[in-house]
């Protein structure tokens, strides 16, 4: 029997795993795009460095998910992405090239694409079933506390080292997940209906929700009765494809705007640390008092967020006129772009969870990931296109524009939570 401290001996002491591991995903984005800018990255490129990464997370984040669901394994996997991580986030710190780094960066995703589907599926499952609402939100928070304590210390630690330095710390925190969760997790049991060969309901299945990549077949095309044929579902994944795809549209611009502006590399791992505080606090104190209809609160969200990209563009002003304030403007619209984030993602999970069968769960949650990685990769490419052609504030205009059309989507759309 292996020995497990009376702090991690609870059932969810297998949350503070999370921790680690997001204090080095969750904040790569920054670092490595703030290291290839040292290398003399162009917009082009930081913007191909995001569509490819993104590119490999889609089919790896649908493969993991299906394969962890037949085979009814959770914790192992995710222990395995998390040591295969380590490595490559050594290999990235010693890059020399921004190449290297768009590379390495992409083979990155094979191993980080797995996590989210996998693990937000362990804590629908881990207590089975029970109040996975609640488990969800406790899921995010820990997940976001990880990205908030990596980006305080990177903001900490680049006043004394280098960025690649800064890679090396990273993938020791990949280690040390693993470690946790191996002392304080174990298989959730697997019932029935989520065996790969299940008998049951055989006959109900043809007519329940499938995956959105299983149902959507180019014939006879119109746009209009597409839409009205598919399923809710499936109108959430083509939202959230619409409306990403213009977040990370603006994403490409966003690191390198700031650095344009003149602020410092701690100063922009600062603003990051802000932005995902604000997510936390959205997740543990806003998003579990909230009583307005899903359907209506992810409208709102998708409008209030749209607007705030659009008010990037005013930003551009500072990259001729310097000022010691300009600081503040970046960090207030990106810390409400990110509560809002909170209360838009927590009803698209719910709802993905209780439109899909019970043994598709994670297939979903990894298509939900693929859906939201094309949009990177979407993303990525017009974003690195026209910022690189036109200029910040016109990228930034298209990018509120595209994430807005989604509002088109939801006319169509009727999102009703099962609780069941």
């Amino acid at each position: 029997m292996r020995f497990v401290p009376r702090f991690f001996s609870s059932p969810s002491a297998w949350y503070f795993s999370l921790i680690p591991i997001n204090m080095a995903v969750g904040s790569v984005r920054v670092v490595i795009t703030l290291a290839a800018l040292a290398l003399g990255a162009t917009i082009f490129e930081i913007g191909l460095l995001i569509a490819l990464n993104s590119l490999v997370s889609i089919a790896v984040s649908i493969g993991w998910g299906r394969v962890s669901d037949y085979f009814g394994l959770r914790i192992r996997f995710l222990i395995v992405f998390f040591l295969a991580s380590a490595p490559l986030f050594v290999l990235l710190g010693l890059a020399t090239a921004v190449w290297q780094m768009i590379l390495l960066f992409t083979i990155l995703a094979l191993a980080t694409a797995g996590i989210q589907p996998i693990a937000a599926m362990y804590a629908v499952e881990y207590r089975g079933g029970k109040d996975w609402q609640k488990e969800i939100v406790k899921y995010n928070s820990y997940l976001n506390t990880g990205v908030i304590a990596g980006l305080v210390f990177s903001s900490l630690i680049t006043l004394v080292i280098p960025l690649n330095w800064l890679l090396y710390l990273e993938s020791v925190f990949c280690v040390l997940s693993a470690l946790v969760l191996w002392r304080t997790a174990k298989e959730p049991d697997l019932p029935l209906e989520r065996h790969a060969y299940s008998t049951a309901n055989l006959e109900e299945k043809e007519e329940e929700a499938t995956a959105v990549f299983d149902y959507i077949k180019i014939r006879n095309f119109k746009l209009r009765h597409f839409l009205r044929r598919l399923k809710p579902i499936h109108l959430l994944f083509i939202a959230c494809l619409i409306h990403w795809t213009g977040v990370y549209t603006y994403v490409v611009g966003e690191i390198p705007l700031m650095n344009a502006i003149g602020l410092s590399a701690s100063v922009i791992f600062s603003i990051n640390v802000a932005e995902n505080l604000a997510t936390v606090v959205s997740y543990s104190t806003i998003v579990p008092r909230v009583k307005m209809d899903y359907q209506k609160l992810v409208t709102l969200m998708i409008g209030s967020r749209s607007a705030l990209i659009l008010g990037w563009v005013g930003l551009t002003i500072f990259i001729t006129t310097r000022v010691s304030y300009a600081f503040i403007f970046p960090l207030i619209l990106t810390v409400l772009l990110l509560l809002f984030y909170a209360l838009l993602w927590y009803p698209i999970m719910c709802f993905a969870i209780s439109q899909t069968q019970p043994n598709k769960k994670g297939q979903t949650q990894g298509e939900l990931v693929a859906v939201v990685s094309l949009a990177n990769v979407l993303g990525g490419i017009i974003g690195g296109v026209v910022i690189g052609t036109f200029g910040f504030a016109v990228g930034f205009a298209v990018a509120a524009l595209i994430a807005a059309s989604a509002l088109l989507i939801l006319r169509y759309l009727n999102i009703e939570i099962k609780t069941d």
